[in-house]
């Protein structure tokens, strides 16, 4: 078990270069705006939930926290939804930088399906906030005891 962690600044700033980073938060208003932290916020969220989304695993009672293997994934995230919530235009990932954003997402698909384990957290929540799917149970098809050739003629 390895604490889980709280996304900052300076962890995605880690991510990107400082000058770009700083670009991303100024580009609506000149000034570095809060846009981080709602981003943020739901950032975090959408990884919880799909981390709660295989039965097998289990999240951190405090809702800011991800496990650390996770951090990157969350702040390349981050990234692109702060980009996506500029002006249209005002700013370009790389192609490289795309990539990366795509096997980011591609973590989060090999979590929930359970291809990928997290850490466990220190202290996990009790009760899921996110309902797992609920296993059906398909029936099996018998044999036909009745068929056109044993009743034909009644």
């Amino acid at each position: 078990m390895s604490a889980w962690t709280q996304i900052t600044v300076d962890m995605v700033e880690a991510t990107v270069a400082a000058p770009l980073f700083d670009a991303i938060r100024s580009s609506a208003t000149g000034v570095i705006d809060d846009r981080f932290n709602i981003i943020r916020d739901r950032v975090v969220a959408r990884i919880r939930a799909t981390i709660e989304s295989r039965p097998s695993n289990q999240v951190e009672t405090d809702p800011t926290l991800l496990p650390p293997e996770l951090v990157d994934c969350a702040s390349w995230l981050i990234i692109e939804q702060m980009i996506a919530a500029m002006p249209q235009g005002a700013l370009e990932l790389s192609d490289s930088q795309k990539q990366v954003i795509a096997d980011q997402k591609e973590l989060l698909g090999q979590v929930r399906t359970g291809d990928y384990r997290v850490s466990r957290p220190l202290n996990p929540l009790a009760i899921p906030d996110v309902q797992a799917n609920a296993a059906v149970q398909v029936t099996n098809e018998r044999a036909r005891i009745f068929t056109r050739d044993l009743i034909a003629g009644l």
